[in-house]
């Protein structure tokens, strides 16, 4: 934004004269999700506490509640934690194998750590669809990569 357009504000930014820090593009719209103190600003304003509800009040959450009878299929839960395993950052999952059978994960091969075992069956079990996990990877005495 050039410098003349600040001068109708005075010394403070066009965003801070409007108390948004926040940048916006040229329509108006924020960029990002609207911060943290912005999101309780808003909250504060409703009229009401939905916690101080009846149960009865609030209408029933049916997320994570599929079909009668489905399961998820094995090969798209194999696939679910192996992009788990792969977006961790502090992960090294190339000597980690993955199975799955009706829904129970089957973990085998390597980890360099024990934090990274417990990373791993984590990962695993916090899949949508998974049974149960079985954690059979050995911690490599020696700590080089291959």
């Amino acid at each position: 934004m050039p410098d003349h357009m600040y001068e109708q504000y005075g010394e403070r930014s066009l965003h801070e004269s409007f108390g948004d820090a926040q940048p916006r593009l040229d329509f108006g719209m924020p960029i990002g999700p609207a911060p943290a103190y912005r999101r309780r600003d808003v909250n504060a304003r409703l009229d009401f506490d939905l916690d101080l509800l009846p149960d009865a009040a609030l209408p029933p959450s049916y997320a994570g509640r599929g079909p009668a009878g489905y399961q998820r299929p094995d090969p798209l839960i194999r696939e679910k934690v192996c992009e788990g395993l792969m977006q961790d950052a502090h992960l090294d999952a190339r000597g980690i194998e993955i199975e799955v059978h009706r829904g129970v994960v089957i973990l085998s091969g390597t980890a360099l750590s024990h934090r990274a075992r417990r990373v791993a069956e984590e990962i695993a079990d916090s899949v949508y669809g998974v049974m149960n996990v079985h954690n059979r990877i050995r911690v490599r005495a020696d700590k080089e990569a291959e």
